[in-house]
């Protein structure tokens, strides 16, 4: 059995991505997400040396941690196969 229909998650990634298109869509919430990720590794007492950034806000979250001496790794969420991770 199929557990995920990847149909739908390619749907819904198409409807993000149009409605994220328009003019004056809010974008607040992945620049929250960023600032507070950013702020949690900030925190932590080893920095980063490998990382695989995906969603919202990963190229700015990538650049980031690139500049902070990480290896980055920006892929698109909707290539991953969620039936064999």
């Amino acid at each position: 059995p199929q557990i995920f229909a990847p149909r739908r998650k390619r749907a819904l990634a198409a409807r993000a991505a149009a409605l994220q298109s328009r003019p004056g869509a809010a974008r607040w919430l992945a620049e929250a997400l960023v600032d507070d990720a950013i702020e949690r590794i900030e925190f932590m007492r080893l920095a980063p040396d490998r990382a695989l950034v995906m969603g919202a806000g990963a190229t700015e979250l990538g650049h980031w941690l690139e500049r902070a001496g990480a290896r980055v790794t920006v892929a698109d969420a909707g290539l991953l196969d969620l039936e064999a991770p």
